[in-house]
């Protein structure tokens, strides 16, 4: 059986090694290691995988709250925009606008456009 040092199959290799170990070996060394000893020095790994496994609890918990928060932010944004846009002193026009990161009324294209290089046909 070939093996693969991935990510999932770590856990899997060290617990049959414990098994076997266990049942053809209980009170031999290897690599100058009791089998108890083994199973401690390889703990760290087991641990840290759970441990890392509450971490992305955490973070997937943590982006939905992020997400519901920027839904609001981007609500109270379209509010505060739109009322710049309406408020007499300011408006679409004004350096206040432009700074906000929109194109001004006096800044924005006609809208036509003309293809360069095309030829009618015909």
């Amino acid at each position: 059986m070939k093996h693969k040092n991935t990510l999932k199959e770590i856990p899997l290799r060290r617990k049959k090694i414990l098994q076997a170990w266990q049942t053809y070996a209980k009170k031999d060394e290897f690599a100058e290691m009791t089998r108890e000893e083994f199973a401690v020095a390889t703990e760290a790994s087991l641990s840290k995988r759970q441990e890392l496994e509450a971490a992305l609890v955490i973070v997937q918990g943590l982006i939905q709250e992020r997400e519901l928060a920027d839904a609001t932010t981007r609500e109270l944004i379209s509010r505060v925009v739109n009322a710049v846009r309406g408020d007499s002193r300011h408006g679409m026009d004004s350096a206040m606008y432009r700074a906000m990161g929109y194109v001004t009324r006096s800044e924005r294209a006609s809208g036509l456009k003309r293809k360069a290089g095309k030829k009618p046909k015909g």
